[in-house]
C-alpha cells in the first residue's frame, strides 16, 4: 500500500488526478509495485501527503520509502502519546494496559511501521479528536474531518461527536451547527482539490467488492466444517456488532458521560470494521485497537485485542497456496480465538467500575472544564 501511495503521489505531482485516471504504468515504473489498473481509494488528505512526499523524494525510491515511513512513525508515536494522555485519568494499572494494547501488540507495529499502511495516520487524527472532545479543548471537529479525509471510515464518529456535544456539554442544536462551519469549509477545501464527479469514489467501491474474514465468513467456516446449512446464522452474525453499537449509542444518550462516549466510539468503529464493510485485512484492526486501548478492560476491548493478536496469522491464507481455498476456516479460527481470549482475560484484565477501578469512570461530574 505504501508504494501505491507513492505511485499515486507521482501522478499528482505530474498533474494527473488519480481519482479519475487509473494507476499509470509510468507512475509505477521504478517502484517495487506490480502495475494494475486502479484509481485512488484513499482520502484526499492522504493524496496531498503522498504528493508532498513524492515531490520531496523526486526520483529516489529510497527517499520516498523513508519519508513515508517517517510520516507513519510520527503518526504511530502520536497515537501512543494521545492514548497515554487519556490513560492518565485512569488508574496506573489501566494506563499500563492501554500502552500494552497499542504499543506492544505486534500488529500495531508491523502493520503501521514495517508494512507501511496509512490506517495509523487516520487513527492518530481520530485520537486527537476524541482527546480534545473529552477535555473540552475545542476545534476537535477539524481533527475528525482530517481523519475522514485520510481513509473515510471514521466518518460515523460524527454521530458520537454530536451526541457528546448535545448530551454531555448540553449545546443547543444551533450552537452545534455553528461549530460545524469551519470544519465543513476545511473539508470542502480538501475534497475540492480532487473531486470532480461522483466517480471520485470509484476506487472505494472497487475495493468494497472484496469479501473475507468477516463474522459471517466465520459462520460459513463452521458450516463447512460441520456440514450444516447456517446461512441464516451467517446473515445474523454480520448484524451482531452493529446492533450492539446501536445499544452503546443509545446508552450514551441516556447515560451521558465521558466513559459512555469512549465506549460508543469503540462500538461504532467495531461495527464499521466487522459489520459494515465487506472485508477485513489485518491492518484494519488498527481502526479499533486504538479505541480499545482507551477503555482497556471492557469486554469489547479485550475481544478486539484478541483479534489483533491473531489477525496477522491469517495472511498465510493469502500467500501459501495450499491454504488459499480455506479463508473461511481462517475466519472461524480468528473469531473463535478472539472469543476465547475475551473469556480468558475476564478475571485478569477486567477493569469494570465495580471491580478493579471504581474511581476510573469519567462522567459529567468529573470532567475537566478547562
Amino acid at each position: 500500500d505504501l508504494w501505491l501511495s507513492a505511485a499515486w503521489g507521482k501522478m499528482i505531482t505530474s498533474g494527473v488526478n488519480p481519482y479519475y485516471i487509473p494507476l499509470m504504468q509510468n507512475a509505477a515504473a521504478g517502484l517495487p509495485l506490480d502495475h494494475f489498473s486502479m484509481v485512488m481509494s484513499y482520502g484526499p488528505l492522504w493524496a496531498i501527503i503522498s504528493a508532498a512526499v513524492m515531490a520531496l523524494a523526486g526520483a529516489s525510491v529510497l527517499t520516498a520509502g523513508l519519508a513515508f515511513k517517517l510520516v507513519l512513525a510520527a503518526a504511530w508515536v502520536g497515537t501512543l502519546f494521545v492514548i497515554r494522555q487519556m490513560a492518565r485519568r485512569r488508574q496506573a494499572y489501566d494506563a499500563s494496559l492501554a500502552m500494552l494494547m497499542m504499543g506492544w501488540t505486534p500488529l500495531s507495529v508491523t502493520q503501521s511501521l514495517f508494512e507501511g499502511h496509512n490506517d495509523i495516520a487516520m487513527m492518530w487524527l481520530a485520537m486527537i479528536w476524541v482527546w480534545l472532545l473529552i477535555n473540552r479543548q475545542g476545534k476537535e471537529q477539524l481533527a475528525l474531518v482530517a481523519s475522514i479525509a485520510v481513509k473515510y471510515v471514521t466518518a460515523p464518529l460524527f454521530l458520537i461527536d454530536f451526541i457528546h456535544k448535545v448530551c454531555v456539554r448540553q449545546q443547543t442544536l444551533a450552537q452545534y451547527a455553528s461549530s460545524l462551519i469551519v470544519p465543513a469549509v476545511a473539508g470542502l477545501l480538501i475534497f475540492g482539490l480532487f473531486f470532480r464527479s461522483p466517480a471520485f469514489f470509484d476506487g472505494l467501491f472497487q475495493i468494497s467488492e472484496w469479501h473475507f474474514l468477516q463474522p459471517d465468513d466465520a459462520v460459513k467456516g463452521l458450516a463447512e466444517f460441520a456440514g450444516l446449512n447456517l446461512s441464516y446464522i451467517a446473515l445474523l452474525a454480520r448484524g451482531v456488532l452493529p446492533a450492539y453499537a446501536t445499544y452503546c449509542v443509545v446508552r450514551s444518550i441516556r447515560e451521558p458521560g465521558n466513559e459512555q462516549t469512549l465506549r460508543a466510539c469503540l462500538a461504532v468503529q467495531a461495527a464499521t470494521a466487522f459489520g459494515l464493510i465487506n472485508h477485513l485485512w489485518p491492518w484494519y484492526l488498527v481502526w479499533v485497537l486504538a479505541f480499545a486501548a482507551i477503555v482497556p478492560g471492557w469486554w469489547l476491548s479485550r475481544f478486539v485485542w484478541g483479534l489483533a493478536l491473531l489477525a496477522p496469522f491469517t495472511l498465510a491464507f493469502w500467500w501459501i497456496e495450499v491454504l488459499e481455498a480455506h479463508k473461511n476456516t481462517a475466519a472461524l479460527a480468528l473469531y473463535a480465538g478472539a472469543v476465547m481470549w475475551t473469556i480468558a482475560t475476564r478475571k485478569v484484565w477486567c477493569t469494570d467500575e465495580d471491580a478493579r477501578m471504581p474511581d476510573a469512570r469519567v462522567d459529567v461530574t468529573t470532567e475537566d472544564t478547562g
